[in-house]
């Protein structure tokens, strides 16, 4: 499994060692993952995810199997929110005894 710890810009900025501005470019071009929205002004990237596209930096992947990467990448994003909230429905193992106060 893949970690799931979300890391804000900052942190991100020093584990990649780039700035903000060639992150967004590089999210543009396809070849970084795009933030996942924390609140109404806060953004932060799933540390996996960065991993995993530094892990290909360093491995020499092209530009085209980068994007491959990516997209794979935000296709799991979205198949752990549906796993997640699948779970969410299914009928609870107990359920609380209301209590009267009578």
């Amino acid at each position: 499994m893949m970690n799931a710890t979300i890391a804000r810009l900052p942190t991100v900025q020093a584990k990649i060692g780039i700035k903000r501005t060639a992150i967004y470019a590089r999210i543009s071009d396809g070849v970084f993952p795009p933030p996942v929205r924390l609140g109404d002004r806060a953004v932060g990237w799933p540390v996996g995810e960065i991993d995993a596209v530094s892990a290909a930096w360093i491995a020499g992947y092209s530009k085209e199997q980068i994007r491959e990467l990516v997209s794979s990448l935000l296709t799991r994003r979205k198949d752990l929110v549906g796993s997640v909230l699948a779970s969410d429905v299914q009928e609870p193992t107990h359920r609380m005894r209301e209590v009267s106060h009578a």
